[in-house]
């Protein structure tokens, strides 16, 4: 149900660029580490020296993550996504072009893909958060099913395709490959025309109060039933989630106590 009334949402040219950026970008990034992890197998023969290749970019998401987070709170969303993917592209140019030109390192390729987690770090909060300046918030979970069916998807596709273009082309194609996609859908995001910051719709107030803009997202995403309404004495939100099985319980925040569950 949720997925056919996203296919309605396709009739949005918003929505339908949103889509193919999805589409294009996670079959890129699908591609890349069976790239990754053949290019330097055939670079060293190590598969641990693989492990630390692929492992860098998730260790930088850790760390960068809470940052991005700030950012797109504060900051607009739209520019965020736009220099992350630029950002992910030029790192996997350099890395393509160190494949193709047999001048690849682990130290080169390993801080390459550090930048990579820099910029997935960056890219990931913004996301999340853009998909409520594109629809309206009853449209939400059908919004999310939609890209989800396009993540699945590119993703499967993207791994197979790439381990096809490995197999015949060897490691730096299906990177440079990757680059192009992250340059694609820069462009796409920036064709949005709901994304600029006058058009953001916020739940909570900016700082502290904006996570439980994340917080009833995240359940109304899953299908939770959520409500928010004012709390701390007119000064505050508060939301309140109904678990299955019966339980609930509610977030809040006000300028007296702060940020707490109950």
């Amino acid at each position: 149900m949720r997925f056919r009334t996203g296919l309605k949402l396709l009739g949005q040219p918003d929505v339908n660029r949103l889509f193919v950026a999805y589409l294009v970008t996670y079959t890129g990034t699908a591609m890349a580490p069976i790239a990754i992890a053949f290019g330097v197998l055939e670079l060293t023969g190590s598969t641990s020296d693989a492990a630390i290749v692929i492992a860098a970019p998730t260790i930088t998401s850790i760390v960068v993550l809470l940052v991005g987070g700030v950012l797109a709170d504060r900051t607009s969303r739209q520019r965020i996504i736009i220099f992350a993917e630029v950002l992910a592209m030029f790192a996997q140019v350099f890395i393509a072009c160190l494949f193709l030109s047999n001048t690849a390192t682990v130290r080169a390729l390993t801080l390459l893909m550090l930048v990579n987690g820099i910029a997935v770090a960056l890219n990931m909060p913004a996301a999340m958060g853009l998909i409520t300046q594109i629809v309206e918030r009853d449209e939400l979970q059908a919004m999310n099913a939609l890209l989800g069916t396009a993540r699945n998807g590119a993703v499967a596709g993207g791994a197979a395709l790439g381990g096809i273009l490995v197999a015949t082309l060897g490691a730096g194609v299906p990177l440079m490959i990757d680059a192009a996609s992250f340059g694609i859908s820069a462009l796409l995001v920036m064709s949005l025309t709901k994304a600029p910051d006058s058009a953001r719709k916020s739940l909570c107030n900016s700082g502290p109060a904006s996570w439980l803009e994340r917080i009833y997202l995240a359940h109304l995403a899953v299908g939770h039933r959520v409500a928010v309404f004012p709390g701390g004495g007119g000064t505050g939100k508060c939301i309140w989630i109904d678990w299955p099985g019966g339980s609930s319980c509610t977030y809040a925040w006000c300028d007296r106590l702060g940020f707490y569950r109950g």
